[in-house]
């Protein structure tokens, strides 16, 4: 077995209690540690993932017996400790990594290419029975022999005779096979004869002009769609694992109180709930651009609940002469969007890959901007884009 990667996506301390988001290979895992004081050491148990938002929403989650794993000591890493029941137990199952992943992906994509080519083959095969019913010609052939023996390649039920037949175009006389028949009518029998007026001497048969393409069609379009959907699937996967943090830099870091390894907003907020616990004074603590990022987030949260998660703040500029940050967060579990604020004009843009869609708000100046109508604005225009029976399901709507 080869090494394991474990990535931590999400974590939080609960008091003396940890919550755990990974991505061990591919494979997305919730986990809860309980603090064991009297033996020092943590419990591990499954939750699922809506039991682990509401624990990040500061929520008590009920733990059950049958979802126990293992005992962790405080010394030992999370992914030394993911390694070891991975190893004695397969404890997280069929773990994939990511090499495995892109051969996945190739095989996928030569067997999508395979269902295309068929497909194409059928729409080529269509528009040459299109094209030779409109060119080939009949004439009157005279049968020169029958015989039972067997064509290469072909398997024909015994009683069926090969036809061979002369016949004449512009004066030439030309030969050939003309198919198959189950009745002999002997040798001399007048039929028609199918030929090719540009090669006179190609004959044909039946089965060149009733050769259907559907079959073509109806397997190249089930591995189109098959290996498609596994295609799509992979490429998913893939970008989840290589979904980039954020990086640490200077302008990121909230002075001492964050260790500038900021991968996500719960992680900035459970900091700032933690100051707030214990009573300390936050903007004393951080610079005004700062602040001003924290308070965004907070009137987040105010105006639009649970339908926003995973604040991140980065490219925090801090100077007198140029204020400028930025916060990613996730909205309605399904957009990723970004806050850009620079030189007190701000707006939201949903990130698309390499792309970024603007967002259409009338509030575009932070010190003259009215809130309430800015979420109210950023709301409407989100769920334009989502589905009705999405925010249904989910009691958005």
């Amino acid at each position: 077995m080869g090494k394991i990667v474990v990535k931590v996506q999400e974590e939080k301390h609960l008091g003396e209690d940890k919550i755990y988001h990974l991505m061990i290979g591919v494979k997305e895992v919730y986990l809860y540690f309980k603090n064991d004081r009297n033996a020092k050491q943590y419990e591990g148990y499954y939750i699922s993932e809506r039991e682990f938002k509401s624990a990040m929403r500061g929520k008590t989650i009920r733990l059950q017996k049958e979802n126990f794993i293992d005992i962790i000591n405080p010394e030992e890493k999370i992914s030394a400790w993911v390694e070891r029941l991975q190893k004695q137990r397969k404890e997280f199952g069929n773990i994939r990594g990511e090499r495995r992943g892109v051969n996945a992906t190739v095989i996928l994509s030569g067997v999508f290419l395979i269902g295309i080519v068929l497909l194409g083959i059928g729409f080529w095969r269509v528009q040459y029975k299109k094209n030779l019913a409109q060119r080939v010609v009949s004439t009157e052939g005279e049968v020169t022999s029958y015989t039972t023996a067997r064509l290469q390649g072909k398997r024909y039920a015994q009683g069926y005779y090969d036809v061979h037949v002369k016949y004449q175009v512009d004066g030439v006389w030309y030969e050939g096979y003309n198919g198959t028949t189950a009745t002999n009518q002997g040798v001399g029998a007048k039929v028609t004869v199918t030929y090719d007026p540009k090669n006179p001497a190609k004959i044909y048969v039946a089965e060149d002009m009733e050769w259907d393409p559907f079959k073509f069609f109806m397997i190249g379009g089930v591995i189109v769609l098959v290996s498609g959907a596994l295609l799509g699937n992979e490429i998913h996967m893939k970008l989840m694992w290589k979904k980039k943090t954020v990086k640490n830099s200077k302008n990121m870091t909230l002075d001492k109180y964050f260790d500038g390894t900021i991968e996500s907003g719960s992680y900035t907020e459970s900091r700032i709930q933690e100051f707030d616990r214990n009573g300390e004074d936050i903007g004393k603590k951080l610079k005004d651009t700062h602040q001003m990022a924290i308070r965004f987030i907070t009137i987040a949260r105010e105006k639009m609940g649970d339908k926003v998660d995973k604040f991140c703040i980065f490219n925090v500029y801090d100077d007198v002469n140029h204020r400028a940050f930025s916060i990613d967060f996730e909205a309605y579990n399904y957009f990723s969007i970004r806050l850009n604020y620079d030189q007190g004009r701000f707006g939201c843009n949903i990130i698309a890959g390499e792309r970024m869609i603007a967002l259409n708000n009338s509030q575009e100046w932070w010190d003259e901007a009215n809130f309430d109508i800015f979420f109210m604005e950023l709301q409407k225009e989100l769920e334009l884009r989502i589905p009705d029976e999405y925010l249904r399901a989910h009691g958005w709507l």
